[in-house]
């Protein structure tokens, strides 16, 4: 079946200079077409040779996409909302979402794209041909966050070209609070990569006027505290690899030690001695009622056999940049990676990540 040849429209009167121009339009990309010349003299038809030509494709290239707004914001989640794509690039999205990262490392134009390992993202894949405008759903919640951290993001689309970005935004999400009557409190730091991490952790009480605590806990200086009578500060130990560190706060003998004390204020701090890390360091909080704390030195860590009731506190995090090596290190108190306040009447404590509370030093 021939496919009929359409005229443009014509003209009439004598041709300018012996040519003449027309536009055809309508065409479709990437289409292989034939064309010829054509006029009628004295209702004669004439025809010229017949041509052939391919028309050129559409224009692509990456979307175009601006970054929506925080909503919904709890200790560990962030929804974003009214993200917008505003130029698709004439492709299909093969994904779209959101990007994020509580590292400020990685909250950079350039860090923050996608395929980095470091980058966590939420989105949503399909091959669909996504209008120009808002996108929403699922990919647009953001998960597993660590509380009272400020959190990176930036709303994403991708096509066949590549992946275009909105702008880089931030929000802190809601600080850590939780109630329970505790008697010990074992607080843990936790590092997934680097090597000997030493950590500094003290006790301040500033409603009784004073630093209970003069000097950190940690390698190099102390394991217990106070250094005469019943310790209710402990340290687990020297953990040079990968993992854990771990302190336990006896609130029995502190009680008894600073009877008309309200609040208590551990401060937590550490430094590299050796490989940097730089994932954030997390300090997680068990609490315990009643029963008897022992230490497990093998793996830095304490157990409680007998307590009543017990309740996991969710950690918060920081990176720790600050390194430090040989006989300086033991005088060291490290950088702030997070602090605990606990009401001694209300039984209501409160985790902060760095310096967001800042004790006296």
């Amino acid at each position: 079946m021939s496919i009929p040849w359409i005229t443009t429209p014509l003209h009439t009167g004598a041709i300018p200079a012996d040519n003449y121009t027309c536009t055809i339009a309508s065409l479709l990309p990437s289409t292989l077409y034939e064309y010829r010349a054509y006029m009628i003299v004295d209702g004669v038809s004439y025809c010229g040779e017949t041509c052939q030509i391919t028309t050129l494709p559409v224009p692509t290239h990456v979307p175009t996409v601006t970054t929506g707004v925080a909503y919904d914001i709890t200790e560990n989640s962030i929804g974003v909302c009214n993200s917008c794509v505003t130029d698709k690039g004439n492709l299909n999205a093969n994904e779209y979402g959101v990007l994020y990262t509580q590292s400020v490392a990685y909250a950079t134009d350039l860090q923050m794209v996608y395929g980095n390992p470091n980058v966590s993202k939420q989105s949503i894949s399909a091959d669909i041909a996504i209008n120009t405008g808002y996108f929403t759903g699922s990919g647009n919640l953001l998960t597993g966050l660590l509380p009272n951290v400020e959190t990176f993001y930036r709303a994403f689309v991708k096509n066949t070209v590549g992946s275009g970005y909105g702008e880089i935004k931030s929000q802190l999400t809601n600080p850590n609070i939780f109630v329970f009557d505790a008697d010990y409190m074992v607080l843990t730091y936790q590092f997934t990569d680097g090597r000997d991490l030493d950590t500094r952790t003290r006790i301040v009480t500033p409603d009784v006027g004073q630093n209970t605590q003069s000097t950190y806990l940690g390698w190099g200086v102390l394991q217990g505290w106070p250094l005469v009578g019943t310790q209710y500060l402990k340290w687990a130990g020297d953990n040079t690899g990968t993992g854990f560190e771990s302190v336990l706060v006896d609130l029995v003998q502190f009680r008894l030690q600073y009877p008309f004390a309200t609040e208590i204020l551990v401060d937590m701090r550490g430094f590299w001695y050796n490989t940097v890390g730089y994932q954030p360091v997390n300090v997680a909080g068990k609490l315990y009622k009643g029963g008897v704390m022992t230490l497990n030195p093998s793996t830095y860590t304490f157990s409680n056999a007998g307590y009543t009731s017990t309740a996991d506190v969710s950690s918060v995090g920081k990176q720790v940049t600050f390194a430090i090596t040989g006989d300086a290190a033991r005088a060291s108190s490290g950088e702030r990676i997070a602090t605990l306040t606990y009401n001694l009447i209300t039984n209501q404590g409160l985790f902060n990540e760095g310096d967001i509370i800042t004790p006296s030093v």
